[in-house]
């Protein structure tokens, strides 16, 4: 029980008392002040009645106000662990999660075969380079002036013909992150907390990482995950790779805060 409470029950307890008394002596002041032993009986079985009926019915209170604030108490520290288990449960799961991640980017490998001479063979981040690599030169290509639809179709085509060139190795990277991206989002916990596990899987990636990941959720269009990807900020802090890659990043996600821009440091730098 608080100390306002406890001040406000006081001074009621008071006032109850003083309006029992006042009536009284109003009554038989004129009689002065009695020296019998029977008329201070008298007094005191008027002041018991009637302060202890009071009495009675406010400890009848207290009891239920103590009773209603140690059950809101038994409320919250039941709402607390519960939501302490459910942090708990997940990040258990999300840093599993994130090592799965990790080691499947490292597994990523691709080889190129070599009539009469070694073959080349590209793994992890140098296989994500030289993927990158080619993905920009028919990225940068894409016609820019047609419909949204027109130029993420384009996008597409592009894309699955750049993946299926290597072997479709990238995909199952790319699945497993987007599966992972919404085991955060469907989660439990509080929507302001989504955010900071997001971002530490997007501090995860690479530069190389992220723009890879950029076409494979524009090839693969799905309204309510590329929101979510926006809402959290997800491609804000990619590098600029081109004017081309600039304008579309802004194209498919016009509420993002990019901030590398081409155009802003070719600017800068006239």
């Amino acid at each position: 029980m608080g100390t306002r409470n406890i001040w406000i029950i006081v001074i009621a307890g008071l006032l109850v008392i003083t309006g029992c008394i006042i009536p009284y002596y109003i009554t038989f002041h004129s009689f002065g002040v009695s020296t019998s032993n029977e008329h201070w009986g008298t007094f005191g079985d008027y002041i018991g009645g009637v302060l202890g009926t009071v009495f009675n019915f406010a400890g009848v209170i207290l009891i239920y106000l103590t009773f209603s604030e140690q059950q809101r108490t038994t409320i919250q520290m039941f709402r607390e662990q519960q939501d302490q288990d459910i942090l708990t449960h997940f990040e258990d799961t999300f840093f599993n999660m994130l090592s799965v991640q990790r080691d499947l980017f490292k597994s990523l490998i691709f080889t190129i075969r070599r009539e009469g001479a070694p073959n080349e063979v590209y793994e992890g981040i140098m296989f994500l380079g030289k993927f990158t690599r080619e993905l920009q030169i028919v990225m940068d290509e894409v016609d820019l002036s047609g419909s949204v639809k027109a130029i993420q179709q384009a996008i597409r085509e592009k894309y699955l013909e750049a993946i299926a060139k290597q072997g479709a190795t990238l995909d199952p990277h790319f699945r497993f992150l987007n599966h992972f991206l919404r085991y955060v989002e469907e989660s439990d916990i509080f929507p302001p907390e989504k955010k900071k596990y997001t971002d530490i899987i997007q501090a995860q990636m690479s530069g190389i990482e992220l723009y890879a990941f950029f076409y494979h959720v524009t090839a693969h269009w799905d309204e309510p995950h590329i929101n979510m990807l926006e809402r959290v900020g997800f491609f804000e802090y990619m590098d600029s790779a081109s004017l081309a890659f600039d304008k579309q990043k802004r194209l498919f996600f016009p509420i993002s805060n990019f901030k590398y821009n081409t155009e802003e440091i070719t600017m800068g730098m006239v």
